[in-house]
């Protein structure tokens, strides 16, 4: 009998060797899986093919597009930033990506439309940009602006930069001017704290998307001029704003404009750069408005904005106040609008690791 039982443990023994084991593999292929997506989320983003690549068939999107004889080619040919003058370790923390340069094309030269040509396009939900400037207003699809990063734009003779980083969620709008003058702007096919890397036509100086800030090149410690914007929905838009000018899908190239990939990466927790600063006090990917007063950064969480409809408070000595208006949020200090910064909390805690949350 002990032989028998003997036996029989062993045989226990082996079987639960083999589920481990191959509850291992299981574990490693999942995460092997999710990380694959998530570089070709990133590396794939100005493929002619794929995520943000060309359409199979064209027709299929209600809106003008640009036709194959009319596309511009943008320059690829490397970028010529002086890294030597930098005030980040430009070897280990720049990130490289399998694109290169402009291999996502920044608009230069955008078209203006109506909102009947957009809504052969556009759905009543869809996400949109809407700039207010000295009465003139401009409108941007979300999904325009999230295909391209960059758009270069001038509106009431103010050139303006519209530009969006997917990996944050995160749009920001700048006055495209130092020292009094133009600057255009590409995309480089770096990364910054997960954050897209812009650069100026000029000198190639190396520009963060979330701050605009120049960290690399030429015009390190230069920064733009932050514009204040709104984002809601195409319907409302329309409503609001019913003489608007919109920004036409005819950019001069031929994008995937209806699916970026980055819903999945939204709903995932991983991320594509190892994070410096991190906080637990929020998931990373919880959408915070964040802002800056009397030189300390704040987050409050876009839900208890939802929750709540508003968010109202001192700080600082300041009468601090959050609010939807007309879906928009409207962001206050002693009721003067300012801009704010919408984006994911591991990526603005990563640039801002002093940040207080309301």
């Amino acid at each position: 009998m002990p032989e028998k039982k003997s036996a029989t443990n062993n045989v226990k023994q082996v079987l639960e060797n083999t589920n481990k084991t191959i509850h291992g593999i299981w574990v490693l292929l999942s995460i092997v899986s999710v990380f694959l997506i998530i570089i070709y989320f990133v590396n794939n983003r100005g493929a002619e093919e794929g995520i943000q690549g060309e359409y199979a068939d064209l027709n299929q999107f209600g809106c003008t597009v640009t036709a194959q004889e009319n596309v511009l080619i943008p320059d690829s040919t490397p970028l010529n930033t002086i890294t030597q003058i930098s005030t980040i370790d430009y070897d280990n923390d720049v990130y490289q990506t399998e694109l290169t340069k402009n291999g996502i094309p920044a608009i230069v030269e955008p078209k203006y439309t109506d909102y009947l040509e957009l809504d052969n396009c556009m759905r009543e939900d869809d996400e949109v940009l809407v700039i207010e400037y000295e009465g003139k207003v401009r409108i941007y699809p979300g999904k325009l602006v999230a295909s391209h990063l960059v758009v270069n734009d001038t509106i009431k003779g103010l050139p303006i930069l519209v530009t969006k980083c997917n990996l944050c969620n995160s749009y920001r709008v700048y006055v495209r001017e130092y020292r009094n003058e133009e600057l255009f702007f590409g995309v480089s096919g770096l990364l910054y704290k997960n954050n897209d890397l812009i650069f100026d036509h000029k000198t190639e100086s190396l520009w963060t998307q979330f701050d605009g800030t120049a960290k690399v090149g030429t015009f390190t410690d230069a920064s733009l001029e932050s514009l204040p914007f709104k984002i809601m929905g195409y319907a409302k838009a329309k409503e609001l704003y019913p003489e608007a000018e919109l920004i036409s899908f005819d950019t001069g190239f031929r994008r995937n404009y209806e699916y970026s990939g980055f819903e999945e990466f939204a709903q995932v927790d991983d991320i594509v750069i190892p994070i410096k600063n991190f906080s637990p006090d929020l998931p990373i990917k919880e959408d915070i408005i964040g802002f800056e007063l009397d030189g300390q950064k704040y987050a409050v969480t876009e839900n208890r904005l939802y929750y709540s409809g508003s968010y109202e408070d001192k700080v600082a000595g300041h009468l601090v106040k959050i609010s939807l208006v007309d879906g928009s949020i409207k962001f206050e200090i002693d009721g003067e609008e300012k801009p704010f910064v919408k984006s994911f909390w591991y990526v603005w805690y990563d640039f801002y690791p002093e940040t207080i949350i309301l």
